[in-house]
């Protein structure tokens, strides 16, 4: 039978038992950041947007309507926005940080790229 000054303790063992139930190696699985996981996400969608607008020059042999310049200025935006969200999730508390570094890479890289080629089309 518990008495009554145990009965803490009890509850604060149960409590960390119930805890460890869901850690790895005496760690605590930690969840993904919410910006990290829009940031890979609106990686990917300027990604493929990318690829498709680049499939499409290929096929009409670089003459491409001005739909195309204007969507690929607007995945350029979105890809420096991307970044923009990965830093902002990289100040989440207790979080796996992961998928912000990731996406902070992604969309760094492609919306570099976006904007040199933007860049080099005015010039």
């Amino acid at each position: 039978m518990i008495q009554k000054r145990d009965a803490g303790r009890t509850y604060i063992r149960l409590k960390e038992h119930k805890r460890r139930r869901s850690e790895r190696g005496g760690e605590l699985r930690l969840k993904p950041s919410k910006g990290g996981r829009i940031s890979c996400m609106i990686a990917g969608f300027v990604f493929l947007v990318y690829f498709l607008l680049l499939l499409t020059a290929y096929i009409n042999r670089g003459e491409t309507p001005a739909v195309t310049g204007a969507l690929g200025l607007i995945i350029m935006i979105a890809g420096w926005f991307g970044v923009a969200i990965g830093v902002r999730g990289l100040r989440e508390i207790e979080k796996d940080y992961r998928s912000c570094r990731v996406g902070i890479v992604l969309n760094g890289i492609l919306a570099f790229s976006l904007t040199a080629l933007f860049l080099g089309g005015l010039f």
